[in-house]
């Protein structure tokens, strides 16, 4: 174990003992000094500082400490007076797994156990076990008493790797899901009568009422609540999980599956006038649901549809978890310190002691799924965990003796008390109290010893880009072996994970003159999500309605082409019009307006001439490109036409005027499904042309097109009126 400077009320300080004899007198002040601190400071733990590097301890360290001080004060003090026999059933199984918990970080740390009497009571558990399975069928007549046990064996199992623990919970659910526990009473005749005022019924806990789900009591079927339900899943899937043997990983597949489908389809535990909902106690036979929202209820449902989870390999149940978890963070008080609502009193019932260590302990073990779903949701958490370890630490712990004069079988400081917010004395000193407090500390460690398994997060994050449209960002990748990618949240939306030596995002499609906070987390190569976030913010710049260039700028007459305008802030819907005095390009949409270019299909049939372009958005801004566009007589273009309208029926002598005619042109009107070739045709290069146009009385009214071809393919077009 790392040397940790730790000044408890023997006042040990470090010294130098290199000082020289002329340095005494410094020495004597040196050490009234201490003193002076130590009676201000008396009952001080934890300082942080590591003795041999003399570096601020982590994180993970601090909690290791301050669960290794409440795990020993716990286990001096709970003995057959205060502990065994006066305590329910399931809040011994909850005080085990409190001590079994900082035997796990203990053991995460490398450092072996250095605790003996926690080893030692923890390991005769096992040896004890038909008294305690004795204890537990006469105790109570509920189903979750019997199930705390079980996850206890499980959490056993997960910690020693000893098989024979998960035997001992197969022996809880079997028998629990038949109904049949060995004892009824202190007595049991094996026709299941009452006995010692307790009935065996062989009625399953399991039925149809409500959907389904198990019920809370044996003896009286009225209510089904949400922390027997929660602990039936999770032993459930802990169990499959485990199991060697295909037909127990079957059995027990089937019973998680039955009972989270019933969760997810039921919803019996959720409240839903809110969204999200915290998890209710429980529903009633009539479908009526409990208001009361405890906190061991969020944390069992986390820890029980996060497992399952993993173990089903869907997503809906992570979905579930987190918008309860949503719902539950939002009745936190600003602090972020858990706090436990109470009945109708300032001090709470009995039960309500263990309800928070629960909730934590929960909180631990779901958190790796948890933030490998959503790492905001597992930045919650580990944020939740360290704020109340600090409150707990620094504001309900005992630092004397006599600070609790009611408890006086907790006189070894640290005690801790039930209110996190402080102060310790408040409702007296439980020993329900002291485990929950192991169960904070501890869980703060366990997360923090997962989160510092991470790939580190990544430096020099910054913007490189500052356009009105997008942002580009860079960074650099940790140097880390563990490291495979960065996931990458734009304002708190996910938007990719970019694989390691990328380092860069760019995002599209933006506003103008609006802030866009890019979020990055590292993942490892063992797929594990650094829950801490790398945050940078990034304005894009303010809206410009600019023309830059337009291609091509120029044209003949009597043509269609695709013009391409290239620019800034262009709007879909914009309007484009080329105009010269009362002359306008006739326009026709190609593509849809991009914010940077807009193509358009353009009619060159008016006079030559230099026209201004403009472009109007829908916002009614607008920018203009003077004499962006030139429009240039085709060599060969009709001038005037004379006359340039005829009746029906009747011969029309026709003079055209133009340049570029040539010897051998043909004229024609065209029109309205019909083609009247112009016929005694008179060419007299390169400007005048004249002939007739015979129109027949059948010919339809209306405009048509007057068109001269030159023998070379060269063509000139002007209109011509049928009345």
């Amino acid at each position: 174990m790392k040397a940790l400077i730790m000044t408890h009320t023997s006042g040990y300080h470090p010294i130098n003992k290199g000082l020289r004899r002329s340095a005494v007198p410094v020495i004597i002040l040196f050490l009234l000094f201490l003193c002076i601190i130590q009676a201000a400071g008396a009952g001080s733990t934890v300082t942080g500082v590591n003795s041999v590097s003399g570096l601020a301890a982590s994180s993970e360290e601090i909690q290791f400490q301050r669960a290794q001080e409440a795990s020993i004060v716990l286990n001096n003090r709970w003995d057959d007076r205060w502990g065994d026999k006066n305590i329910y059933m399931w809040v011994r199984a909850n005080m085990i797994e409190s001590l079994l918990n900082y035997q796990y970080v203990e053991n995460s740390r490398g450092y072996g156990s250095k605790i003996p009497p926690i080893t030692n009571r923890l390991n005769a558990q096992k040896k004890s076990w038909g008294m305690v399975r004795e204890d537990i069928d006469a105790a109570s007549s509920d189903y979750d008493d019997r199930l705390w046990w079980a996850v206890l064996w499980i959490r056993y199992y997960e910690v020693t790797g000893d098989k024979e623990y998960l035997s001992m919970a197969d022996d809880i659910f079997r028998n629990l899901v038949i109904n049949a526990p060995e004892k009824c009473g202190r007595r049991w005749d094996g026709r299941c009568t009452r006995i010692d005022g307790y009935c065996c019924s062989l009625n399953p806990p399991w039925d149809d009422a409500c959907g389904g789900g198990v019920w809370y009591e044996f003896l009286i079927r009225k209510y089904k609540s949400a922390i027997t339900n929660d602990l039936f899943l999770e032993t459930a899937t802990k169990m499959s999980k485990y199991s060697t043997s295909v037909e127990d990983k079957r059995y027990y597949r089937e019973w998680a599956d039955k009972e989270a489908n019933w969760i997810r389809t039921y919803k019996p535990f959720d409240n839903l006038t809110e969204t999200p909902s915290s998890v209710r106690d429980g529903i009633r036979r009539d479908g009526t649901k409990s208001n009361d929202v405890w906190s061991y209820n969020q944390g069992m449902y986390m820890v029980a549809m996060t497992d399952y989870a993993e173990l089903s390999n869907e997503t809906w149940p992570n979905e579930l978890a987190l918008s309860h978890w949503n719902g539950y963070y939002k009745t936190l008080n600003a602090d972020h310190i858990i706090r436990e609502e109470r009945r109708n009193s300032s001090c709470p019932d009995f039960d309500m002691h263990s309800f928070k260590g629960i909730l934590v302990r929960d909180l631990a073990y779901s958190y790796k799924n948890m933030a490998a779903y959503n790492p905001e949701a597992g930045a919650q958490i580990r944020e939740l965990l360290l704020t109340t370890s600090d409150s707990v630490w620094n504001n309900d712990r005992t630092r004397t003796e006599k600070e609790c004069t009611d408890a006086e079988f907790w006189k070894t400081p640290p005690s801790f008390g039930y209110y996190w917010e402080g102060p310790p004395c408040r409702c007296g000193l439980y020993s329900s109290d002291q485990a929950a407090a192991v169960d904070l500390f501890a869980a703060a460690a366990m997360v923090e010893h997962e989160n510092s398994k991470w790939a580190p997060g990544t430096t020099n994050l910054h913007n490189t880009t500052y356009l009105e449209n997008s942002v580009t960002w860079i960074w650099n990748d940790p140097d880390s072996d563990n490291f495979a990618s960065v996931r990458v949240f734009v304002n708190g939306v996910s938007k990719a994970n970019v694989p390691r030596g990328v380092q860069s995002y760019t995002i599209s499609g933006l506003k103008p003159s609006v802030s866009y906070t890019i979020s990055t987390q590292t993942v490892g190569t063992d797929g594990n999500t650094n829950t801490t976030w790398v945050n940078q913010t990034a304005v894009t710049a303010p809206y410009t309605l600019k023309i830059n260039r337009i291609t091509p700028s120029e044209a003949m007459t009597e043509d269609i082409i695709t013009i391409t305008i290239s620019g800034t802030g262009f709007q879909r819907g914009a309007i484009v019009s080329f105009t010269n005095g009362s002359q306008q390009l006739q326009l026709f949409a190609a593509t849809p307006v991009q914010v940077n270019e807009i193509k358009r299909q353009l009619i060159t049939r008016n006079n030559a001439g230099i026209y201004d372009l403009m472009i109007t958005n829908p916002d009614g801004r607008y920018c203009t490109w003077p004499h962006g566009f030139t429009l240039r007589w085709s060599p060969l273009h009709i001038i005037k036409i004379t006359p340039d309208n005829a009746k029906n029926g009747t011969t029309t002598t026709v003079n055209i005027f133009g340049d570029d005619f040539s010897p051998g042109a043909s004229v024609f009107i065209s029109g309205n499904d019909v083609k009247i070739p112009m016929s005694d045709l008179k060419v007299s290069p390169p400007n005048w042309i004249s002939g007739s146009l015979i129109i027949s009385s059948q010919y339809p009214k209306g405009e048509y097109n007057l068109t001269v071809i030159n023998q070379d393919g060269q063509s000139g077009m002007g209109k011509f009126r049928v009345s």
